[in-house]
């Protein structure tokens, strides 16, 4: 469902920022936001990083290895062994990851193409990713209970539910044929 929010949200927000003329005056303003935002959200993530640091748990939880991209992994699929302060560290910096990259992404588009549209999206989304990060409730808003507990729900992605979905009626016919043939051999 947050997939669904985002979007609703992210409609009338390009919208918005789509309707305002972005002269040199207003570029320079939404700039200057953009990175005053970025700033503060860097903070705020190594401040969550002291906290990981700081906070020792040594519970040790089994987390299901992640796959990177549209590759298997070579380590194979299952579960590894750690404990909650790394997992909860690893997270942070996967937030920092998520955080810099559109960074440089935006920033890239906005220069090249002088677009301001994707600098003012970024005023409503990186909150928002923010507000939904677990590690960022648990470390920084002090949420606790059984919806935190470690490891969190991973959040479908819809591009490799969607190549699943297109791989599922070719494993399907697959095992038709072949249970087809048998009965066809039972048959004869």
């Amino acid at each position: 469902m947050e997939g669904m929010s985002s979007m609703l949200i992210m409609m009338p927000t390009v919208w918005v920022a789509r309707s305002v003329d972005w002269n040199a005056e207003n570029t320079m303003y939404l700039r200057i936001g953009f990175a005053l935002l970025h700033v503060l959200a860097f903070l705020v993530l190594g401040y969550m990083y002291k906290l990981v640091q700081s906070t020792p748990n040594e519970k040790k939880i089994k987390v299901p290895k992640k796959q990177q991209g549209f590759m298997p992994n070579p380590e194979g699929e299952g579960e590894e062994e750690m404990t909650i302060q790394e997992y909860d560290m690893k997270e942070v910096m996967d937030m920092i990851k998520n955080t810099a990259m559109p960074v440089l992404i935006i920033g890239f588009i906005h220069y090249k193409w002088e677009t301001a549209v994707p600098l003012a999206t970024q005023f409503i989304m990186l909150p928002m990713r923010f507000w939904q990060s677990k590690i960022f409730q648990i470390y920084v808003l002090g949420r606790d209970g059984p919806e935190y507990a470690r490891p969190f729900k991973q959040p479908e992605n819809p591009l490799a539910a969607m190549m699943g979905g297109l791989n599922q009626p070719q494993e399907q016919k697959k095992k038709s044929t072949k249970s087809e043939k048998a009965k066809a051999k039972k048959d004869n």
